[in-house]
């Protein structure tokens, strides 16, 4: 059976694609594929896939995951331009992805700039589940403390609709959420798509 988009897109947000041994065709190749494979994968496949499929985009998606996508993955060209971009998110955008979007279920790296105490604690206030993301030799017995009480990321969203504030954007779209889209796009009956 040949794997039609839909099928790559799957593989790429649920267990990543196989870039050296099994690839998807030339011509369902995508950014969005790519993306996807980044994000929910690992950020490795970054240095897996063609280089003229590491696009900005998807080179921004593998960085936000972990800083060394960068000097290890990121073509040379596009390496100021991602690290421009991922040195502007501000700690508070920061806390909003981690405390509305973060899934325990990821590979995400902190950055070293963050990595103080009065952000991890905020971080874990927020998020309890964002503990699995504070370096071992950093947890101290009050982030534990707080990792049993702090915030659950899907009352903290409902809290906000409630308040007014409206859904938060995510800095860097899941592969999981591609796929939904995806799904939920209106086909055009050819199956060249």
């Amino acid at each position: 059976m040949e794997r039609d988009y839909d099928d790559w897109l799957m593989i790429a947000a649920t267990g990543g694609i196989d870039w050296e041994n099994n690839p998807p065709p030339e011509e369902l190749r995508s950014e969005e594929l790519c993306i996807a494979d980044v994000q929910d994968a690992t950020p490795e496949h970054l240095g897996k896939m063609p280089e003229p499929l590491r696009t900005e985009a998807v080179c921004r998606a593998a960085v936000f995951i972990d800083d060394a996508a960068l000097e290890s993955f990121t073509p040379a060209p596009l390496r100021e331009k991602v690290r421009a971009w991922k040195d502007s998110i501000t700690p508070e955008e920061w806390l909003d992805e981690l405390t509305y979007w973060y899934n325990p279920n990821h590979y995400l790296k902190l950055p070293q700039k963050l990595l103080t105490p009065d952000f991890l604690r905020e971080m874990v206030a927020r998020n309890k589940d964002t503990i699995s993301l504070v370096p071992e030799e950093l947890v101290t017995e009050e982030l534990r403390a707080l990792a049993k009480t702090g915030g659950d990321r899907f009352e903290q969203f409902i809290k906000r609709l409630k308040d007014g504030a409206g859904a938060p954007q995510p800095l860097s779209a899941s592969g999981t959420a591609m796929v939904m889209e995806n799904a939920m796009r209106p086909k055009s009956g050819n199956d060249d798509d």
